[in-house]
């Protein structure tokens, strides 16, 4: 450990923060907390008539079974990604929107051991959705037959979002699934307005119970099944007979349909399988326990979310409608049936707001009375959760409470209790009614942070700090506190992953807005947020201001919107500011991020003091009891290099910008279901944003994640600049636009990387394509160093030649030493005094920062008594 002074560390003996956030009477809460968290928990199920087993399907592939509620223990009931994968030619999906999706138990499950899976794989190279039943294993119920995947649909897949995968059984005994317009924007794939083509944009009715022979006549002719054969776009699997494995219900509504929107077809090439039709996409989907109702949540593109009651033969009107406003494609000629939405609600973090709505379930369960016959949903963004209340002239919407991530409802079977699927958190919630307790504290003085919260003057124990690189706040002003109450715990260093927090451990955000821009003068409060690290996790408030800046009360749970008055350049400007509410604060501040943001190697690698004692934050930290495990000097460790450091190349200050704005959602196993990670840790070629496609909302058919020296075809500027349709990014807490953000990554974009070159490209720029030679391990010039190598020394495989090394010159007292500057390429300075053992040279600037190239890095090294050898290393960026 770094640490050179002994335990100094302050006691914060005044905190009245509780371990858990302010109750109200109706809120959600852990329903298996003696559990470990699920991973990435999705949809939840229970066979018909059982009360004490619970089924969680998990995106990642595996359906877990929690034998017995009332001593709640779990174990994979069927590994489908490792069956799947097994294979040989099929390969799981899980990236964006794909996974396992959905799943049903047959109503008759006690008897014939059925269950339906929905899940998504490539194919041979080609992506494609699939239904499929299993079978229960016969010697062990909490198991399933791996051998006994019998296949009814198998759609390829252009798209990896909008896949809807929600499977229920109706009433009526059919199956029922969801697909959604099979991915893109603008249903660029022609989807919503067909019923001759695929499955997508549909819930579709099947008949699983019966066999091929039963609808033909004793003679075995007149089959009515040919509407169910495969045709030239969608799949129905058959058996080696020739026969699907399921039938059409004789009134399903297209049956017999030879024309639609304007356009002929014969019979055989309706999709008879669809039971209503024009959804984008269908997630999540649900069927009243009490007369049977079909609820719907249909997730919006840019500007709606709508909830649907869905009716046999409907049309919910994607792509020409979005909720109730016009959608991006004109309306086809002659259609029928159409069925606007129950409700739909607009895009925002307000407490009637959200951008992804998962639809739920009726309420039926008998402890809390006032929602009896309610149909509740939630936000998987802006994480509220309401009741939909439809028995009156017009429908009745209430939020109940907040928790974001939700992405999957269903029933306790043990109580009949409403259940969500929390995939942020790893956690199965439960909806629960509780006392409203006002124990919380309810200003910020009554929270024991601050000895004055008047003046912010922070109370002992509350430790002020920087970051490198602050979050993007609509030009608000930040301070930052963090305190831990416990006087022997400490917080985990990681140098690139998370940290680990003690329980108790609290965070404070305080804004200020400069009501005439660029003078500090005219600083106005607004709020001061504070999270705090718990058992379950972490959970977040705010407190809202006066307007005269004096003292500030706890905002409401559902987060509050006010104007701001701005002088900008001389011309008066109304600034929107939103305070999230509690449950975006989860959104955010999730367990994959981490919980505190700011709170990683990358940020506080900076100056700082602690106690009256300067230097650098990592060590004061380690040196004052805050921190375990510093096991490298801060000198060598990461940072992030703030827009303005010219001295650093663009590209790493763009991609400090991406991480710090986009990484806390977008990172392997993170909250958003898209198909790039953000994280600056990762070589550029290796986080999916070059040239990759976005996993939703794409605009433009030619659009990507970034295109080199095309920034007007990268949708990462587009979201960040809220240009050419693009939905802005970040969605949660911020109404203006980041016009230097935005510059900086245009710069880039448009610049330096228009000359980066991934290993592939180089390797056929050397080797020719298909390339004949140039293994990455193969050392195809013989000189000692790998192709990979050379790759990253920038020199010729095919050559024999040096390493590109420091320089290195006669200095007063010793010698200077200027790293090689490198596009795209991390080097350090390593030091021997033997040519065998090499280390980091401990020294200022020794971090592996890509240096801009008119600004090479100059170490001085002082003259030593022992003989020292110096080498640069390179590390791809």
């Amino acid at each position: 450990s770094f640490c050179s002074r002994a335990l100094a560390r302050e006691t914060l003996s005044t905190s009245a923060m509780p371990a858990n956030p302010p109750q109200q009477s109706i809120s959600v809460s852990n329903a298996f907390p003696a559990l470990a968290s699920f991973s990435q928990p999705i949809a939840l199920s229970a066979p018909a008539g059982e009360t004490n087993r619970l089924f969680v399907a998990e995106k990642g592939g595996d359906l877990i079974v929690i034998p017995n509620l009332g001593s709640p223990t779990k174990t994979v009931f069927l590994n489908l990604d490792g069956l799947v994968n097994g294979r040989g030619s099929e390969v799981f999906q899980t990236s964006s929107e794909q996974g396992l999706l959905g799943f049903a138990f047959h109503p008759s499950y006690a008897s014939n051991g059925w269950f339906y899976v929905v899940y998504s794989l490539n194919i041979s190279g080609v992506r494609h959705q699939r239904l499929s039943r299993f079978t229960v294993s016969a010697g062990n119920p909490n198991l399933a037959d791996t051998n006994s995947e019998e296949i009814l649909i198998e759609q390829r897949n252009d798209a990896g979002n909008h896949n809807g995968g929600d499977v229920h059984f109706g009433p009526d005994g059919y199956l029922y699934m969801s697909w959604g317009d099979e991915g893109n924007s603008n249903d660029s794939l022609n989807n919503s307005q067909r019923i001759d083509k695929d499955f997508w944009s549909s819930i579709i009715r099947i008949d699983v119970d019966l066999e091929f022979e039963d609808y033909k006549a004793s003679d075995g002719t007149g089959s009515d099944d040919a509407n169910i054969r495969p045709n030239a776009h969608a799949a129905v699997v058959l058996d080696e007979n020739g026969n699907p494995g399921y039938e059409i219900p004789a009134d399903n509504p297209f049956i017999g349909y030879t024309s639609f929107g304007g356009s002929a077809f014969t019979g055989a090439d309706v999709r008879t399988e669809f039971y209503a039709i024009g959804l984008r996409n269908p997630f999540r989907f649900s069927f009243d326990p009490v007369g049977g109702t079909l609820w719907c949540g249909d997730v919006g593109q840019n500007a709606r979310e709508e909830i649907d009651r869905i009716e046999k033969g409907g049309n919910y009107e994607w792509a020409f409608k979005e909720g109730f406003i016009d959608g991006p494609k004109p309306q086809p000629a002659g259609l029928m049936n159409l069925k606007p939405p129950v409700i739909h609600y607009s895009h925002g973090s307000g407490s009637t707001q959200g951008r992804s709505v998962t639809g739920g379930v009726v309420y039926r369960g008998e402890r809390i009375p006032g929602l009896i016959g309610k149909y509740i949903y939630a936000d998987y963004s802006s994480g509220n959760i309401w009741s939909l209340d439809d028995s009156g002239a017009s429908p009745v919407i209430q939020r109940l409470t907040g928790e974001g991530g939700i992405v999957g409802f269903g029933y306790d079977p043990s109580d009949g209790e409403i259940l969500m699927a929390d995939i942020n958190s790893g956690v199965i919630r439960k909806l629960v009614a509780q006392d409203i307790t006002a124990t919380f504290p309810q200003t910020l003085s009554a929270t024991g942070l601050f000895s004055d919260a008047a003046t912010l003057a922070p109370a002992t124990g509350m430790v002020a700090y920087d970051v490198n690189l602050p979050f993007w706040s609509d030009h608000a002003i930040k301070r930052r506190w963090f305190g831990i109450p416990d006087d022997n715990a400490k917080m985990g260093f990681n140098s690139e992953g998370n940290w680990t927090f003690p329980e108790g451990t609290l965070w404070v955000k305080h804004f200020d807005i400069e009501t005439t821009r660029g003078n500090p003068s005219t600083k106005k409060r607004l709020e001061t947020r504070i999270i705090v690290r718990n058992a379950s996790g972490s959970y977040g408030v705010s407190y809202r201001w006066n307007g005269a800046g004096t003292s500030a009360t706890l905002a409401a749970p559902e987060g509050e919107e006010f104007d701001v008055q701005i002088n900008e350049n001389g011309n008066p400007v109304t600034q929107r500011w939103s305070i999230p509410s509690r449950a975006s604060c989860s959104t955010c501040h999730s367990p994959q991020a981490g919980h505190a943001l700011s709170f990683r190697t990358r940020q506080l690698n900076r100056s700082g003091e602690i106690g009256g004692t300067s230097g650098n934050f990592l060590s004061l930290l380690a040196d004052e009891g805050y921190l375990e495990n510093l096991d490298t000097a801060p000198v060598l460790l990461p940072r992030h290099a703030a827009p303005m450091e010219t001295g650093i190349a663009i590209e790493e200050r763009a991609r400090a910008y991406l991480d710090v704005n986009c990484a806390y959602c977008h990172n392997d196993g993170g909250t958003v279901p898209a198909e790039w990670d953000a994280r600056s840790v990762l070589p550029l070629f290796e986080t999916g944003m070059i040239n990759g496609i976005l996993g939703n909302g794409i605009e433009d058919m030619s659009d990507r994640l970034i295109v080199p020296g095309l920034d007007q075809r990268s949708v990462i500027v587009h979201r960040a600049a809220a240009r050419n349709g693009y939905t802005r990014m970040p969605p949660l807490g911020s109404n203006v636009i980041d016009q230097e953000g935005v510059q900086l990554l245009t710069d880039w974009i448009n610049g330096d990387l228009t000359s980066r070159v991934s290993y592939a490209d180089w390797r056929e720029d050397h080797f020719g394509s298909p390339p004949d030679g140039g293994e990455p391990g193969d050392d195809d010039d013989a000189d000692g160093r790998t192709n990979r190598d050379e790759f990253l020394a920038m020199t010729d495989p095919n050559t024999p030649d040096e390493l590109p090394g420091p320089e290195m010159a006669s200095s007063e007292g010793g010698l200077s030493v200027t790293l090689p500057s490198m596009p795209g390429r991390s080097v350090f300075l390593e030091a021997s005094g033997d040519l065998v053992g090499w280390q980091l040279w401990e020294a200022p600037g020794n971090d592996g920062l890509p240096r801009d190239p008119g600004n090479p890095f100059t170490f001085s090294i002082p003259g030593a008594a022992t003989e020292h050898f110096f080498r640069s290393r390179i590390m791809d960026r």
